[in-house]
């Protein structure tokens, strides 16, 4: 585990806890998530590292890796990632023309997935082995398993071989998927 000494968005030292919660699919380990007293901004403290996030993922019972409808939870799941997607591709048409779209930590490729099928030319990285697998399955295109690196409080996705323009990346997302590794306001430096 990594312990953060200062604030990821604001470098403030001072936090507050803010609750525990379990991991009750995968690890079964408790993590605490704390309150930035400077601005407010909650993040896991202690963290995973990086290296060891992909087994946090790992499981059958982590639906959305998973293709399975048994039992109402899945089948709920399913039905609301379905709606989600749409909502997802109507507002990125809305507000792009079509170009060239990246997802990192594109899971089973559902998202890139609606996304081509929407007429956009798609490229993801997903670092867990099993998700990034089905991915290429159902996308029949490559999908890295690029680690991003930070330097000097700079973001670095090193994506030279997919492409640099016209990126849309799903920002409401790329926190949880590197670990809230800058925070919120993170700049972010495409190589």
């Amino acid at each position: 585990m990594e312990t953060l000494i200062s604030c990821p968005v604001c470098k403030e030292t001072n936090f507050t806890p803010f609750l525990e919660c379990k991991d009750y699919t995968v690890s079964c380990e408790t993590f605490t998530i704390v309150w930035c007293n400077s601005c407010e901004f909650k993040f896991t403290n202690p963290r995973p590292e990086a290296k060891h996030l992909g087994k946090y993922y790992e499981s059958d019972n982590y639906v959305s890796h998973s293709k399975s409808n048994k039992g109402f939870i899945n089948s709920l799941y399913h039905i609301a990632k379905y709606y989600s997607l749409l909502k997802k591709i109507q507002l990125i048409n809305s507000l792009s023309k079509k170009g060239k779209i990246l997802d990192y930590g594109c899971g089973t490729g559902d998202f890139l997935n609606t996304c081509k099928v929407s007429g956009w030319e798609v490229s993801g990285i997903e670092p867990n082995q099993l998700a990034r697998t089905t991915s290429i399955e159902l996308l029949k295109t490559e999908i890295k398993s690029e680690d991003i690196k930070v330097k000097n409080g700079v973001l670095i996705l090193n994506i030279k071989p997919i492409y640099k323009s016209q990126i849309l990346i799903k920002r409401e997302e790329i926190l949880e998927k590197i670990g809230n590794a800058l925070g919120k306001k993170a700049p972010i430096d495409i190589r």
